[in-house]
């Protein structure tokens, strides 16, 4: 009966300290809101066939161990206005991507990049958008390094509010077999004690967002407004409602 004891009063003290540090980020963070966008309406009168050819993979920060970035939910909104291929990339869970033959397991951007390929592979039309959130973007940005050497090419690169990309890509320059790069980050000045700016990124575009928490810019509408953007053009260029 002890080790069964011991093992409740574990999960116990898990599940308090899981619940103590998600609240302290709130505190410090804002509230991240349930994700929606101006577009959606539009979205979801878009013929599946035009979605089908969108592959969408959301890659977590490993550093976000509470998951306060909250992609899941950013799957599942997508997955609900009838986008299939949405993918979550979580490092810390190593289940999410079936590794195939010759990755080997511990190799992150390795993962995600045979993910892009195997995407190509299955549908020659198929348009790949990758997601870096805050750490995840070094994810990226080695997966776009893999892909470069392959002769591979990506329709979109996200990077959100990451203080990664630049200091990382010091002395090498950034791939550039991306179509397209989003950059969506917070002015330097909300974070006064590790001020940084966007990376200076091929092909690029900045997308602004209002001073809140690092955590919240994600699912925030002002995060979430330029994902759904850089989707809709992936889904059908040209399209009335866009």
């Amino acid at each position: 009966m002890r080790p069964e004891r011991d093992m409740e009063q574990r999960r116990a003290t898990g599940s308090i300290v899981q619940t103590a540090v998600m609240g302290l980020g709130l505190l410090l963070t804002g509230c991240a809101v349930t994700p929606q966008s101006s577009i959606d309406r539009c979205l979801c009168q878009v013929p599946a066939p035009h979605k089908d050819n969108v592959h969408v993979v959301l890659v977590e920060s490993p550093i976000d161990v509470a998951h306060m970035g909250n992609l899941p939910e950013i799957r599942e909104h997508l997955r609900d206005l009838g986008y299939r291929n949405v993918t979550y990339y979580n490092p810390m869970a190593m289940d999410n991507i079936k590794r195939p033959y010759g990755v080997e397991p511990d190799g992150h951007a390795a993962l995600v990049a045979a993910q892009v390929r195997c995407a190509r592979r299955n549908n020659p039309h198929a348009r790949v958008l990758l997601y870096g959130w805050s750490a995840g973007s070094i994810i990226v940005r080695d997966a776009l390094e893999i892909l470069e050497g392959c002769g591979k090419c990506v329709d979109c690169v996200i990077y959100v509010d990451s203080r990664w990309v630049g200091p990382y890509s010091e002395g090498k320059p950034l791939p550039r077999n991306v179509r397209r790069t989003a950059l969506i980050y917070r002015d330097p000045h909300s974070s006064p004690w590790f001020p940084y700016e966007p990376p200076e990124c091929p092909n690029a575009v900045l997308y602004r967002v209002r001073p809140m928490g690092h955590l919240s810019v994600p699912t925030h509408s002002d995060g979430l407004e330029p994902l759904m953007r850089e989707v809709s053009r992936l889904t059908m260029k040209g399209c009335a409602c866009l």
